[in-house]
């Protein structure tokens, strides 16, 4: 695969989970659940309320992120494919989950 664009995602801290379950939906080795990390901070008072995550996409990615991102239904379709077919022993988002990700995600593509 052709590497040759850049996606930023950007989610409200509350959401890690689902947006590291979709991520391992997207990523094509085995660590997208991985993708979104707590920040950490050496000043203990600042509480981060989003996380982001920058990510190689293919030019395929690129063209249709922006619509997948837009349809929960159809974003979750997709990853419940994925799941089936490649970690057919891990819970996928729920439909739900999908469409609070999308209601709340900042997206920057590159």
């Amino acid at each position: 695969m052709n590497y040759t664009r850049t996606m930023i995602l950007t989610v409200p801290v509350e959401l890690i989970d689902t947006a590291n379950k979709l991520a391992k939906a997207f990523d094509p080795d085995s660590a997208g659940e991985h993708t979104f990390q707590m920040p950490t901070s050496e000043d203990s008072s600042v509480v981060p309320t989003t996380v982001s995550a920058s990510t190689p996409i293919t030019e395929q990615l690129y063209e249709v992120a922006p619509y997948m991102l837009a349809d929960a239904e159809a974003l979750h379709a997709s990853t419940l494919l994925d799941y089936e077919t490649r970690w057919p022993e891990l819970v996928p988002p729920t439909l739900e989950e999908v469409q609070a990700f999308c209601d709340a995600v900042t997206v920057e593509l590159i």
